[in-house]
């Protein structure tokens, strides 16, 4: 028993796999009646107490002791506890960082707020042999003084058959920080007489309390209820309200666990904490521009990410893998291409419920054989998608809009919006496609000044004028031009502002043209330190004939004659 009535926090830092390391078989061996004494001691400024809050515990059952540390002068110290385990048990776990060196649970440095009390707690199971009458002895040293011990009889014989069957859940397998969580306890009777039974709920330190149902006591970090009644047959229901701290670290597991104190009458529930979206929160889809192709085709592969969850999601890789016999062309929002017919988008942010378009262009090979499917594999966060493609036999594929008589002229940034001081990466393509041999051809790239410096590439250009200038000397038919370079947004740039970005190719053979890439400058104080949301800017293509498209657009094209 505690001799503070206030409620501590438990924490159980482990994983399931060592919630099993130094368990031993349950074996109902002896009905055990137990009487528990603890203490509590005051040493220079820091008290202790420990206790289990058991009153009967069996051969084979388990007690979670929880140290209580307080000052006594409102001020804040440092301490050093050591906890003595009682012979007869298995350590099992402890709190924020206990460790066990021989019989003894350590812990080094633990502060102690001078407002507050701190809570450790240590979990171990009694051995299925341990000795009638045997008494169970804890205690708690505190800077090397404060004292504090439990005890617990351990008394007599044949353990009776569990009559309560115990279940616990929150209906979650993960949860976030801040979220709230409710666990529904049940008690059956499956035995053949009345029970009076005694229901204790062990909350970790992560789970504030909140409520519970009707009847319940709170002490040293259990909810418990007191000689409950339930005749054969019939089931009870408890609930426990709470709130996951906001400071829980991501993918740690929460385990709860109620017990009516008899053998086997124990049940847990696990749920893991964690940062952001979990895998099972996104999507991810993935389809070709055509449904089949010959050998020398391009084919474009659009795909879409989705976060379904409302957590910002960062940190997020995709990795389209391309079919044998598909040769790489390009990519948008910055993906990279592998060398390995692999096309990865690395890093990535996507806004809460938010999606993220990418597109990646290949071409089959020569060699491509007559006939067969080309399967085009797309995979993020244990999720694949897939488009196939066929390739004809009969020398007649479908095609997406012709681009006869037209130059491809593309710019993509990584991102569709900035903040003072980010970066943005641009790629400009520029690629064949009217069918004949273009010569001489000139691209000119002018960044805003104002607010735009250049960080890295384009180091073949030529810098004059606040233009970087490449020169093309020829230009094979389907050949394609990229270059790739980065620029630095001034920490100065006002809210709202377009950042315009212009890039043209001009020449002999063809007419000189031009399109604007925009970006908005955006200060988005609600997501502080988040990066783009959503998808990046689609390609901007100029082709030489016509405008397909007016206004403020991200997607333009214009054909070259």
């Amino acid at each position: 028993m505690s001799s503070f009535p206030l409620r501590a926090k438990a924490t159980k830092r482990h994983s399931l796999a060592a919630l099993r390391t130094g368990l031993v078989h349950l074996v109902p061996v002896a009905m055990i009646l137990m009487t528990a004494v603890s203490t509590s001691a005051q040493s220079s400024n820091i008290s202790v107490s420990v206790a289990d809050g058991r009153d009967t515990v069996r051969a084979g059952g388990e007690l979670i002791y929880n140290i209580t540390l307080r000052t006594t002068d409102g001020s804040s110290q440092t301490a050093d506890v050591k906890m003595r385990l009682p012979q007869f048990v298995n350590f099992m776990s402890a709190s924020n960082g206990g460790s066990l060196v021989g019989a003894e649970v350590i812990w080094d440095d633990v502060a102690v707020s001078g407002s507050s009390s701190r809570s450790l707690t240590v979990n171990v199971q009694v051995h299925t042999g341990a000795p009638t009458d045997h008494i169970l002895t804890a205690e708690v040293v505190v800077n090397g003084v404060a004292r504090a011990t439990d005890t617990t009889r351990v008394t007599d014989s044949n353990a009776v058959p569990s009559t309560l069957l115990v279940t616990i859940t929150d209906g979650k397998d993960t949860i976030a920080s801040k979220d709230a969580v409710q666990y529904s306890i049940r008690v059956k009777n499956v035995g053949t007489q009345d029970r009076t039974y005694t229901l204790r709920v062990n909350l970790p330190e992560v789970v504030s309390f909140l409520s519970a149902s009707d009847g319940y006591l709170r002490r040293n970090g259990s909810i418990d209820w007191i000689n409950d009644i339930l005749q054969p047959g019939q089931s009870a229901d408890y609930t426990i309200s709470g709130v996951i701290d906001d400071d829980a670290a991501g993918f740690y597991a929460i385990r709860v666990s109620a017990n009516t104190g008899g053998v086997n009458e124990r049940a847990s529930d696990t749920t893991i904490v964690h940062q952001g979206p979990v895998p099972a929160d996104f999507n991810v889809g993935v389809s070709a521009d055509r449904e089949s192709a010959l050998p020398g085709d391009e084919v474009t592969y659009n795909i879409t990410l989705t976060n379904r969850s409302n957590a910002l999601a960062t940190h997020v890789n995709l990795t389209n893998a391309l079919p044998p016999y598909v040769e790489f062309v390009s990519a948008s929002e910055g993906g990279t291409f592998t060398g390995a017919n692999e096309v990865r988008f690395d890093d990535m942010t996507v806004s809460p419920g938010g999606k993220r378009l990418f597109h990646v262009t290949g071409r089959l090979r020569k060699d491509t054989p007559l006939g067969i499917t080309l399967i085009n594999s797309v995979f993020v966060a244990g999720h694949r998608a897939t488009a196939l493609v066929q390739v004809e036999e009969g020398g007649v594929a479908s095609r997406p809009t012709p681009q006869s008589n037209s130059v491809l002229l593309r710019k993509t940034a990584d991102r569709s919006e900035v903040r003072p001081g980010d970066t943005i990466s641009y790629t400009i393509l520029l690629r064949n496609t009217t069918g004949k041999v273009l010569n001489n051809l000139t691209v000119k790239d002018r960044l805003d000044e104002r607010y735009m410096t250049l960080k890295d590439g384009a180091d073949d250009a030529v810098h004059a004028n606040g233009e970087m200038i490449w020169e093309i000397d020829r230009l094979e038919v389907g050949e394609s031009w990229q270059r790739h370079y980065t620029v630095t947004i001034a920490k100065n740039v006002p809210q709202g502002v377009s950042l315009n970005n212009v890039v043209s190719v001009g020449g002999a053979d063809i007419a000189s043209l031009s399109l604007t890439e925009r970006v908005v400058a955006a200060n988005l104080p609600v997501f502080t330190g988040m990066p783009p949301t959503g998808a990046g800017m689609d390609a901007i293509f100029v082709g030489l004939t016509s405008l397909l498209g007016a206004g403020q657009l991200f997607f333009q094209r214009r054909r070259i004659l």
